[in-house]
This record gives C-alpha cells, structure tokens and sequence, in this order.
C-alpha cells in the first residue's frame, strides 16, 4: 500500500558447473627444466550489490564485498523499502558488481495499490426500544489484491453496551467477505453515533478503518395490561367479569405471559384469549 514498508528477497546464484584456472610454471636447475601445472578452482567474487529506484525508496540492504561464489553456490540478499505515496507499478534495479567478471541488472516489478478493506452495513436497524436487546450485522470485505492478517473489529458508543466487545476476524484472502454480529444493549434513550473501528496488517504495516452510524434509541412501553370492561358496582354475592387486553408493544416475541391479580376478592379466569393484532 501507499507509504507502507516492505522487503525485497533476492537470489544470487552462480550457474558455472564448472570454472577453472590452469598455471603453468617453469623451472631451470642444473641444466634440467622443470615444467609445473597448477589448476585452481575459480570463484565469482561479488563486489556489491545494490538496488536502484527513482520513485522506490530503499530503506537499507545495500551490499558491498558480501563474499564469493563457488560454482552452484548461491546466496540470498534481502532490501528493505517504502513505497511511493502513488498507485502504480515501479521497476527498481538490483545492481550486482562481480569483481574482474561482468556486471548484472536485474529490474523487480513492485505494484503499489491502495485499495483498502471495506465495513458494510448489512443489517442496521434505524430504531431500537430501551431495555430489548438487539442486533446489527456487518459484512466486512477484503478488497485488497493481496491476503491481509490480524483482522478485527471493534464498536464503540456512549449510552449502548456491546457483546462482544471485539471480533477477530485473523487472516482474510483478497475478494474474501466476513459476517459480523454484535448485541446491543442501550442503557438511554436519544439518538447514538456507533463507531465500529476495524484493522488489519498488510504484511507489517498496520492499517485501520472506520464506519459511523446513527440509531435511535426509544422509550418502549413493554408489555401493557389495558382495562377493556369492569364493572362500576358489584352487590356482595354477586357474580362481575373484568376484561383485559395484554399489549406486546416490544419488537420482538415474548413467553410465559400471566396476569395475576392482587386483591382479596375471588377471581377466577373465564378464558384467555391469544390473538395477534399489530400490537
């Protein structure tokens, strides 16, 4: 990504199979000629190795006298560099100096994107009631070309608590998607700004992002026992029915419903009548 720090690995490697060196000496003593042949391995001296970029920035790594090569021998070079601030793809040289040898460029294509990961809202609601416990869904999307790592996401908002508290996602692969959810639980009512604060590593560099969005946190009536009949005077003996409505006005299904009376007169339910209204 644009500005982040990274390494670049290189492979030197001396193909020779086979590379030598004859001397030949002569020698006169006493009348007699001596005639010696000596032959020596030959090794590839690296003198320095370098890497170049215009617009690629080459944090450290450049060599000089890393050693010699024997035939097959290879060794590995890593560089460390910054990206430039703009997309694109850049071509920085890697410089090998090969002492009384021939000297190699090698150009490395390094492609710097700022494509980013990205928070959804799959499921906001745009109210909720005091008290109930509710839940949104977020989709989160790795847009990036490349796997990112140490995923998570994390809500935040004053007058709400959330469970959990934080979800680690781990390791997403380019074009994967991840489903979230966390429950809310809001402890005052008005209008709630959630933060959701998400970050990730692309390779070291830790990177975040962020998505804000409003709820309406309401007054809910609950569950409400509405008077429908009662009678204004009952003769002692007399037999009277009261009728009561039972109300849902939460936004989601409740059990185990009783309605109980407090009183010292004899009361006996009739029937008990369940009907779903609106309400």
């Amino acid at each position: 990504m644009p500005g982040d720090v990274g390494t670049i690995t290189i492979t030197i490697k001396n193909t020779a199979t086979k590379a030598t060196q004859t001397d030949t000496a002569t020698y006169t003593s006493g009348g007699t000629t001596t005639t010696t042949t000596t032959t020596t391995d030959i090794n590839a001296d690296i003198e320095s190795v370098y890497l170049y970029g215009r617009e690629i920035e080459v944090i450290s790594g450049n060599y000089r006298y890393p050693g010699e090569l024997g035939t097959g021998q290879s060794m590995t070079i890593t560089f460390a560099i910054k990206a430039p601030t703009k997309d694109g793809i850049y071509f920085p040289e890697v410089w090998i100096d090969v002492l009384g040898g021939r000297s190699v460029k090698y150009p490395i294509p390094i492609k710097v994107d700022s494509s980013s990961v990205a928070i959804l809202a799959s499921d906001v609601p745009s109210s909720i009631p005091i008290g109930d416990l509710s839940e949104i869904e977020l989709s989160i999307a790795n847009r990036r070309p490349n796997s990112i790592n140490a995923t998570s996401i994390a809500p935040s908002a004053e007058g709400i608590e959330f469970t959990p508290t934080e979800i680690f996602l781990g390791a997403m692969k380019p074009d994967e998607m991840s489903t979230v959810k966390f429950t809310l639980d809001p402890i005052s009512i008005g209008r709630k700004d959630i933060s959701f604060e998400l970050t990730y590593k692309n390779g070291d560099n830790i990177h975040s992002e962020s998505l804000t969005c409003s709820i309406d946190v309401a007054d809910s009536p609950g569950v409400r026992l509405i008077l429908v009949e009662t009678p204004t005077s009952v003769y002692k003996g007399q037999i009277a029915r009261i009728s009561l409505d039972v109300a849902n006005a939460k936004l989601s299904e409740i059990t185990g419903v009783s309605v109980i009376p407090v009183t010292e007169v004899v009361l006996a339910p009739i029937r008990g009548i369940h009907r779903h209204d609106g309400a």
